[in-house]
């Protein structure tokens, strides 16, 4: 039995627990709630759009992106960029632990205007930090973030989506049980990913938030020159003298060597780096009396058909280039047999189109030899 005052005692203890419980509780809200309304985040991070790189919208990548915290403190803001280095069409973030991530750290260009960072040096003067404010609207602050991407990637070029696939020498790839069809691949392009770090006050980090895949290129076209070519009717080919040129090319002189005081250690990694290029020869029979064509729109629109190529001379699947102006020389052997038969049935003028074509991908112009090349039938 349990006497009045113990009773009283009883239930002004159960009302003191639950009034401190309460009170916990409470507590514990509201700095749920101060940490809701202070959290830092970027609530978006905009894709570039169109081509980037030298070919397309220049050296720098702007990034843009949102960046709210109701503190109103700056923040660092850290980029980093992926790419698909291992070629298995993905690009790896680190989630995975047998996929290693495939970011890396992009440089940030301090000398671009466009950028919307404020300089700020530590205490000891001996660091300086690229800080941006954050706006404390759920949209946040527009701020852009400018990437020297040029210093991380070189020349190099990355493309995105689908893209027509291509053979060694550059011609398009199709479907060996339907010609008639082209072959597309899927470019995995370049990633950024962004997250800020409160420079000051409470501790705070947000997660990396990812663009979409985009391209970025930064070579240029390569370069061929048909300088020449012979006729061997007895052994049934044509030589046909070439050269290559490519701008990206770390052997300005064509002389195979390294050669840093004349500029050809562009990149800085003591090694000549070289663009091969591969080259698709073509073949166009005159008809007699015919003349031949004076500009290379009216050239273009002859019925050119691929070379054979016999197995001599150099390969054409890939060869080093030279600077502009230089070049490197080299020698396609056509195999006209192959094509268009034996002397006296090949006997005639033929002219010549050779289509250049990149170890990073890229088409160069045509050019024609338009001094014909003839074939003379036995006697």
């Amino acid at each position: 039995m349990i006497h009045g005052r113990t009773l009283r005692l009883v239930l002004a203890g159960a009302a003191c627990t639950a009034l401190i419980a309460a009170a916990g509780d409470s507590a514990q809200a509201a700095k749920k709630s101060k940490r809701r309304k202070t959290k830092l985040s970027i609530p978006m991070v905009q894709t570039p759009t169109g081509l980037q790189g030298l070919a397309g919208a220049g050296e720098a990548v702007l990034v843009a992106f949102q960046l709210r915290d109701r503190t109103r403190r700056r923040s660092v803001v850290e980029v980093e960029y992926g790419v698909d280095y291992d070629g298995d069409g993905v690009i790896a973030d680190g989630t995975d632990p047998e996929s290693p991530s495939e970011f890396r750290s992009a440089t940030h260009e301090l000398r671009d205007g466009r950028d919307t960072r404020k300089l700020r040096k530590s205490k000891n003067g001996k660091r300086t930090f690229a800080l941006y404010r954050p706006g404390t609207a759920a949209a946040g602050a527009l701020h852009l973030w400018s990437w020297n991407q040029l210093a991380d990637i070189g020349v190099a070029r990355f493309a995105e989506g689908d893209v027509l696939a291509r053979t060694v020498q550059g011609r398009p790839d199709v479907n060996p049980l339907d010609p008639d069809t082209p072959i597309f691949e899927q470019h995995t392009g370049v990633r950024l990913r962004v997250r800020a770090i409160r420079n000051s006050g409470p501790r705070a980090k947000t997660d990396w938030v990812t663009t979409e895949a985009f391209a970025i290129d930064n070579t240029t076209a390569p370069g061929a020159v048909i300088e020449g070519g012979s006729a061997d009717a007895a052994a049934g080919t044509i030589d046909l003298e070439w050269a290559a040129f490519s701008r990206d090319t770390e052997d300005l002189d064509a002389d195979g060597e390294l050669d840093p005081l004349d500029g050809e250690d562009r990149n800085g990694n003591g090694v000549l780096d070289h663009v091969n290029v591969a080259v698709a020869f073509d073949w166009y029979a005159l008809a007699d009396g015919e003349t031949i064509p004076s500009t290379d729109a009216e050239l273009a629109g002859l019925d050119w058909r691929p070379c054979t190529r016999a197995d001599l001379g150099d390969p054409d699947d890939g060869v080093p280039s030279g600077g502009l102006g230089i070049g490197t020389r080299w020698t396609f052997v056509w195999d006209f047999v192959a094509n268009v038969g034996q002397a006296p049935f090949s006997a005639g003028d033929y002219l010549f189109r050779a289509v250049p074509y990149s170890d990073s991908g890229r088409l160069g112009e045509a050019d024609y030899l338009t001094t014909p090349v003839t074939i003379v039938a036995p006697q």
